[in-house]
């Protein structure tokens, strides 16, 4: 809608269905790579497709095996924070993390009935990170209903589960794990992810 809008501005009678055709055609021709431009127009319009983001080669226990691997992307960060009742907060710093997504890798690593998921996101700017940073503490605290603090780095367990999350700019790293038992996993793998 958006595109066709623009397309037509200025135009009228057939001159604006011909412009909204050619604008519907190069759209369905070149669609947009990712949620973000789908739910930013101008963002498509512009082409500001993000590089995509591979996880660094971790240092694992062999008896870890990746068993699948992802792209989250903007939608996908403002629905799941929204899973749960969260405070109005929450929400406009999801919407504000989803916005300012740029590229993201998440993988899947199981060792027997273990599992454990690594995560990094880089936003266009460290705003968008600390925004990503501010929901999803708030999102867990609401989940687990229980107090989180932490302004670049949050170790945190439960019965389980287990969490490492940090922030490094614009960018965050986090990794999750099935079992309070894996919090020194996590940690340790965090660190690769988040350099130094």
């Amino acid at each position: 809608k958006h595109l066709v809008s623009v397309a037509e501005k200025g135009k009228t009678g057939s001159a604006a269905l011909a412009a909204a055709a050619t604008a519907l055609n190069q759209a369905l021709s070149n669609p947009p790579d990712t949620t973000l431009e789908i739910l930013n127009p101008s963002r498509y319009q512009a082409r500001t497709a993000p590089a995509g983001q591979p996880l660094p080669t971790l240092t694992l226990d062999r008896a870890w095996q990746q068993v699948n691997s992802d792209v989250l992307g903007s939608f996908s960060i403002a629905d799941l924070l929204g899973q749960h009742p969260v405070p109005a907060g929450t929400a406009q710093a999801a919407a504000q993390a989803a916005s300012a997504w740029q590229s993201d890798r998440w993988a899947v690593y199981q060792k027997g009935s273990q599992s454990m998921l690594v995560w990094r996101g880089r936003f266009s700017a460290a705003a968008g990170a600390q925004a990503f940073w501010r929901a999803f503490v708030s999102y867990t605290a609401t989940r687990f209903h229980t107090a989180l603090n932490g302004t670049a780095s949050l170790d945190w367990h439960t019965s389980g589960y287990a969490m490492s999350l940090r922030l490094n700019g614009a960018t965050v790293s986090l990794v999750m794990a099935s079992s309070a038992d894996l919090q020194a996993d996590c940690q340790k793998v965090v660190a690769q992810l988040a350099g130094p």
